[in-house]
């Protein structure tokens, strides 16, 4: 996250680069710069087909830190409910699930880790 703009970031890896909307790039964090989102702020990395693997293994992987855990708040999300897609959701209390959507229907999967508040998790 240390190459980007006001308004852009870069993805080295698979090249879906993002637009920035709302989000504030910080100093710290956890391994360089990061963002800083107050839950409306969002990166945009557009709809590439190499986005869409719903039908085979995937990977999801970012730091966060949450400031607070009263809310539920969503972490990642891709497509819509009723096509194909993939959200990772942090919950009030700090639960985290990770859930694919295919022609509407949902399947999750819980962690067994807690987010905790001013607390790097990955």
């Amino acid at each position: 996250m240390d190459d980007v703009n006001v308004t852009h970031v870069l993805d080295y890896v698979g090249g879906n680069d993002g637009n920035i909307t709302g989000a504030v790039q910080i100093e710290a964090g956890y391994l360089g710069k990061g963002f800083s989102f107050d839950g409306d702020d969002y990166v945009n990395v557009g709809n590439d087909a190499s986005l869409n693997f719903v039908d085979s293994d995937f990977t999801i992987s970012l730091w966060v830190k949450p400031d607070g855990l009263a809310a539920d708040k969503m972490l990642f999300d891709r497509g819509l409910y009723n096509t194909a897609g993939y959200s990772l959701r942090g919950y009030a209390g700090g639960s985290v699930s990770l859930y694919t959507f295919q022609s509407g229907a949902a399947t999750g999967v819980g962690s067994i880790s807690i987010l905790s508040v001013g607390e790097w998790s990955h």
